[in-house]
């Protein structure tokens, strides 16, 4: 099962679909749209359609009929439509997008409404320019009905959208068939209705509807390509759909021939809806590169709903697909120089004992044994952490999407991460603010609650236990707890706060940086913690009695007594403190997949390589920056251990 238009296209063009024109000349009930949108480049057809699903404008029937509103056509109606909402004391337009596909929709239909279909899909394609006019209309128009979309958008997933509109606390929606169903009681759904995205310029009118297709391929190295056809020719018939839609009614059947004696009324206007369009789009992660869809345009609506004035800047920073392509202990001999100047294994000085056997040679066995206790670890080693590390530097100077050829790319990769890639220096300065924030906040804090542990302040023990309770926790959990408390909507917090207004914290990118680091140092502070309460359990009780007795006070005593003999345990802390401000991932991720506010290097290099984006070559030079970041500290911490060695 996968997606149909431009993502078939992508594999038929990779080579890794069979082409199954001849089964299509057989197939009843589909039409010319979903055949356009089962062909790939080539003018030849790769996919079977099985269901579909339209998006557009829901709402609740009984909304509209007790607040005596009518179904808008025009732009203007829609927009006077959510003002009246407003005045209402409904919020117009539900809306969450944390997930950071659901505005999709809404660009879609704006552009397709005001530019039409052909444009839409040619910018989507790379033929047109994302800094053109026509482009900033669609910003512009969308600028002017974010007034009337709930608050926090950034912040709030579909699903909690979707819930306001099925307690009638939001009179409408922009979302796809099965989404706001999901939310809604058995005995409500039937009140649940929709209609067509409105008109913008009576040239295009409402001609094209948004409806994603679903089909299945067949692969090009498929074993049994008769039996292959067999079930893709079977797929293709109404009574295969009819089997499917009795377990998912949230879907439609794609061929005409289906029976749609048991749809439901909300299933019968999508059909509707669809088989009236002129033009069918898929969606925009659909209709375009999936790279560029998952590291660019995701990011660069959510930057807009953030900041909406900023059109130019928006549109100028995200062009095309192409101009995005910037969118991965041996033991030391002890030596000594010799008069000539070569260095010379010292020799063993011990005399021999007498009557004491010389040392025991090696058998063949004991070598055997010693070559699989060093070979197994070097080898894994080597597998599993080198080989990796240098294929990911290499393939840095390439351009790879992990399925066609390798090419060589030079320097290019980095030029465009240092130059283009939007998300860059943001990550990178977040980077430095979780280092900052963990080696300034939370170290010295956790310090803090060692030294009061030490001096044996009553309940130590269960002071102990309870801070340290978080460490046990993954940074992922961190999240999904800080997800409990601080979500605008649903969160602990505002619920204690109340106000009628709520604070955006993990929607808004100017405070869930800093609610997340506030997580993420309620789980460093308790391992702080230990570490130092382990150094301070070691110092010299002698120590301490002595700066007593030349008249030094507590405050001495700490910083210029017992502070010094920390030294091993600053540094542990200090390196533990570097590799958790570096490797941060979990947390941000649970949150909102790294995105609006809290990019890391470790969640682009994800982004580009792992998933529908597979830019191998552009995602290993991010690893290779995150790679030399991290070795500058590992240098400077190897150097100061080293010195301090020879010192001591």
């Amino acid at each position: 099962m996968w997606f149909a238009g431009n993502r078939m296209q992508y594999f038929a063009q990779k080579g890794l679909l069979s082409d199954i024109s001849d089964l299509w000349r057989d197939f009843d009930g589909f039409t010319d749209a979903l055949k356009k949108q089962s062909t790939g480049l080539d003018g030849k057809q790769y996919l079977v359609p099985y269901y579909y699903y339209p998006w557009a404008v829901f709402h609740r029937k009984s909304v509209f009929r007790d607040k005596g509103y009518d179904v808008p056509k025009t732009f203007d109606q829609y927009r006077a439509l959510a003002k009246q909402m407003q005045k209402d004391g409904l919020v117009p337009f539900a809306f969450g997008d944390k997930d950071g596909w659901p505005a999709m929709g809404t660009f879609d239909y704006l552009n397709m409404r005001a530019n039409g279909y052909d444009f839409h899909i040619a910018l989507l394609r790379g033929q047109k320019s994302w800094n053109s006019p026509q482009v900033k209309q669609v910003f512009d128009l969308w600028r002017g009905l974010l007034p009337y979309h709930q608050k926090g958008a950034n912040g709030r997933t579909w699903q909690e959208a979707a819930q306001t509109l099925a307690q009638k606390k939001a009179g409408m929606t922009v979302l796809g068939l099965p989404h706001p169903g999901q939310q809604f009681s058995a005995a409500d759904r039937e009140d649940l209705d929709f209609f067509p995205f409105p008109e913008i310029d009576p040239a295009h009118g409402q001609d094209a509807v948004e409806a994603p297709i679903d089909g299945f391929l067949m692969s090009k190295k498929a074993k049994d390509r008769e039996g292959a056809k067999d079930l893709l020719t079977y797929l293709a018939t109404p009574g295969a759909e009819d089997v499917y839609l009795k377990s998912d009614p949230n879907n439609i059947a794609v061929n005409s021939g289906a029976d749609t004696a048991a749809y439901t009324p909300l299933q019968k206007k999508a059909v509707q809806l669809v088989s009236g369009a002129k033009q069918i789009s898929q969606f925009l992660d659909r209709d375009t590169r999936p790279d560029f869809a998952s590291t660019v345009l995701i990011q660069a609506i959510q930057q807009f709903l953030n900041r909406p004035d900023d059109i130019d800047g928006l549109v100028n920073r995200h062009r095309t697909p192409e101009e995005a392509d910037f969118f991965r202990h041996v033991r030391r001999r002890r030596t000594v120089a010799g008069k000539d100047g070569e260095r010379t294994a010292v020799p063993n000085t011990r005399a021999r004992r007498a009557g004491r056997p010389g040392p025991r040679r090696h058998t063949r066995r004991d070598l055997i044994v010693l070559g699989v206790l060093l070979g197994i670890p070097i080898l894994l080693d080597l597998a599993l952490i080198w080989g990796p590390t240098l294929a990911s530097v290499g393939l840095s100077f390439t351009t790879w999407d992990g399925i066609g050829d390798i090419q060589w790319a030079g320097l290019k990769n980095y030029d465009n991460l240092f130059t283009t890639y939007p998300q860059f220096w943001p990550a990178v300065r977040h980077n430095l603010l979780w280092l900052a924030f963990l080696g300034l906040l939370a170290a010295p804090f956790g310090l803090l609650l060692a030294v009061l542990i030490d001096r044996g302040v009553r309940f130590s023990r269960f002071y102990q236990s309870t801070l340290y309770m978080p460490v046990v926790l993954s940074l992922a959990v961190v999240g999904f707890i800080a997800q409990l408390i601080l979500s605008r909507d649903q969160g602990a917090l505002n619920a204690v706060i109340g106000g009628r207004n709520p604070t955006d914290w993990l929607g808004n990118p100017q405070l869930n940086i800093w609610m997340v680091l506030l997580a993420a140092c309620w789980r460093h502070t308790g391992y702080v913690m230990i570490l130092y309460l382990a150094g301070l359990k070691s110092v010299d009780p002698g120590l301490k009695e002595a700066a007593a007795l030349d008249g030094a006070s507590a405050r001495q005593t700490f910083f210029r007594v017992v502070l010094p003999t920390l030294r091993p345990v600053n540094v542990i802390v200090g390196v533990i403190t570097v590799i958790e401000s570096l490797r941060a991932f979990d947390i941000v991720y649970a949150v909102n997949k790294g995105r609006n506010g809290l990019e890391l290097l470790s969640v682009l290099v994800t982004d580009n390589i792992i998933g529908e984006a597979s830019r191998i070559g552009f995602g290993s030079a991010l690893a290779v920056v995150l790679l030399l970041v991290s070795l500058g500290f590992i240098v400077t911490y190897l150097v100061q251990e080293l010195r301090g060695e020879q010192q001591r």
